[in-house]
């Protein structure tokens, strides 16, 4: 079997916020893992996007999914597609079990064919971001069926690549048979600004986080205004440019206080706090723990 299966608890990201992952298997580009949001950082797979289409089972436990500027909460027993190139984050209050799997639209079919044209070409440009599958229409439990059956091949190891890609092409069959893509129209260039400027802010965020900057820099950096960063922020990430700053920081001084032997007072400083007592009260507020418990407890 060559599909990949792992579990892995950071997402890697580069500055456009897409996943790289080293998957590490081009010759069949299918993944699969089992995975259980407690094992990452505040129970929540961060923001990131790929161009692989991914499916998610929520096995046990419930997951609240931000998609775009969109917020749902899938409970167990329920799945999701997300859409190649669709910005995304996970979040659960507690232990999740979600076994999930990516390809690549090339393993459907290859690029530029009439079936790669026809079926799937429409589905990555449409603004369709993603489908549940639950029991509330026959198509859709017939494709939750086919992920269960995925799902139970590779926890088992009783699935090859023959098998894999037919249960695809069967589930793709039924997704492009009930899909309206009239309710979906090609995403408008308006909407790429907005996301293009919103990647912009987060790369400022990222590269300068350690430096004290002001939302009108984050602004700035985007060529907007205030009101609009606001805006770009709360409607997609639901959150504010600030708080976005205020954890990403958090989350640095997290990985600090793992890897390095740097005093409490340094890393608050490294990552851009210019109060000790400030930054032990919001990580102890975000992780439960005063960062020296948290690096005892980790070690």
């Amino acid at each position: 079997m060559r599909a990949t299966e792992s579990l892995y608890t950071k997402i890697q990201r580069d500055d456009s916020l897409m996943e790289t992952l080293d998957r590490g298997n081009n010759e069949y580009p299918f993944y699969y893992y089992m995975e259980d949001m407690s094992q990452f950082d505040f129970n929540c797979v961060d923001w990131h996007w790929h161009k692989e289409f991914e499916f998610v089972w929520i096995k046990k436990g419930d997951v609240t999914f931000y998609i775009g500027d969109e917020q749902l909460t899938l409970h167990e027993d329920q799945a999701i597609m997300m859409n190649s190139k669709v910005l995304h984050e996970m979040k659960s209050v507690e232990s999740a079990i979600i076994p999930n799997f990516l390809f690549n639209p090339e393993l459907l079919a290859a690029p530029e064919s009439a079936l790669y044209d026809k079926y799937i070409t429409p589905i990555l440009n449409s603004t369709m971001n993603y489908v549940v599958f639950d029991n509330s229409e026959l198509w859709r439990e017939e494709i939750l069926s086919i992920i269960k059956e995925i799902d139970n091949g590779y926890e088992n190891r009783t699935m090859n690549e023959i098998t894999t890609s037919s249960l695809l092409l069967k589930l793709w069959s039924i997704l492009a048979d009930n899909i309206d893509l009239s309710e979906y129209p090609p995403r408008a260039n308006s909407e790429i600004e907005v996301e293009a400027r919103l990647q912009i802010m987060m790369q400022y965020i990222h590269a300068n986080y350690s430096s004290s900057i002001s939302l009108e820099e984050i602004a700035t950096s985007a060529n907007i205004g205030k009101s609009s960063a606001l805006n770009y922020f709360g409607r997609i990430l639901h959150t504010s440019p600030v708080n976005y700053l205020i954890d990403y920081r958090l989350k640095q001084a997290a990985q600090m206080l793992l890897s390095t032997s740097t005093t409490i007072s340094q890393i608050a400083e490294q990552s851009g706090f210019d109060n000790v007592g400030y930054f032990c009260r919001k990580f102890k507020t975000i992780y439960g723990m005063t960062p020296t418990e948290y690096r005892k407890r980790q070690k």
